[in-house]
């Protein structure tokens, strides 16, 4: 019995003595019982847990194969995480979860899509020419409730071992209508998603929408929609953006997808990751690319600013 069920029961015992002393009496019953509590969870010392730490096995990592990701976030994605992702509208948010999670296939992914179809994202693989990835969804869905969620994740976990989840996206979620608060609703679902991660033992990448803008400007974290506690409850947060420039009415892209690391509690804040898009499908980019789009933009930044001076 875990420590508030203890509680729980000695509270509803001393709610139905009469009289002062009676009461004092249980109350001090209460005191003891809890001075010999021995449940999960006890509190310890932190000399305790420094012995759990040291002698426990290691904290297992997820390892996307980019190097400079996984490097970044000190040898890959904890176990046990919440992650807010991002990008502007259109920008492959979706796509590129796809092929992240064909990266972690050893994890057996589930992606709760909600936003379309999983045979929409199937389409356009194969449209790709790209093998379907080893991804695990449900079949169809009604309503979405942080307790329907929960069940779709321990059954996936059950026949299929899954560790990793994508939910496509936050809006979809239905929200507590007991609270008028929008930006109140939003941080109960995401406290709802982070005890989710700890309790399951699953890293989950929450696809959140931002708040509209112009596509040549960089998203960042103080970008999300509609509440602050999705980056506030979040582990880490990433954002995607496509690298580009406006050139009079024009946006002129540089070719490069930059993978920003916005905020972590594992390490890498403020890293960025830029990256080439092929088909579908995403790897780091090399020093030449690197060199080839930083020129390009140069390029068009001296177009931009002569057709300004003329």
């Amino acid at each position: 019995m875990k420590v508030d069920e203890v509680i729980k029961k000695a509270d509803e015992y001393i709610s139905f003595l009469d009289g002062k002393i009676e009461r004092l009496k249980a109350q001090e019953r209460k005191d003891e019982l809890l001075k010999r509590y021995n449940g999960e969870d006890k509190v310890v010392s932190w000399k305790e847990l420094e012995e759990v730490v040291k002698n426990g096995k290691p904290i297992e990592k997820f390892k996307s194969g980019m190097e400079q990701f996984d490097n970044s976030l000190r040898g890959g994605i904890e176990l046990g995480r919440l992650i807010s992702f991002s990008a502007s509208s259109k920008s492959g948010k979706t796509t590129f979860c796809i092929d992240l999670m064909r990266k972690y296939h050893d994890y057996n992914p589930c992606m709760i899509v909600l936003e379309q179809p999983a045979e929409e994202l199937i389409r356009e693989q194969l449209y790709y020419g790209n093998e379907i990835p080893l991804i695990y969804s449900p079949k169809t869905f009604n309503k979405v409730t942080i307790k329907w969620i929960e069940e779709r994740i321990i059954e996936s976990y059950l026949k299929y071992g899954t560790k990793v989840v994508v939910i496509d996206h936050l809006d979809f979620i239905d929200k507590n209508e007991k609270v008028n608060n929008k930006h109140l609703q939003i941080q109960e679902v995401m406290e709802e998603l982070k005890l989710m991660t700890r309790r399951l033992n699953i890293t989950i990448f929450l696809i959140v929408h931002i708040n509209k803008l112009p596509p040549e400007e960089k998203p960042n974290y103080f970008h999300l929609a509609e509440s602050s506690s999705t980056y506030k409850l979040s582990d880490i947060t990433i954002m995607l953006w496509r690298e580009s420039i406006k050139v009079g009415t024009n946006i002129e892209y540089s070719g490069l997808v930059n993978l920003s690391i916005e905020l972590s509690r594992q390490g890498g804040s403020g890293d960025n990751i830029k990256l080439i898009f092929n088909k579908g499908q995403y790897r780091e980019a090399d020093t030449m690319e690197k060199v080839e789009a930083d020129d390009r933009i140069k390029d068009l930044k001296a177009q931009q600013k002569k057709k300004y001076e003329v």
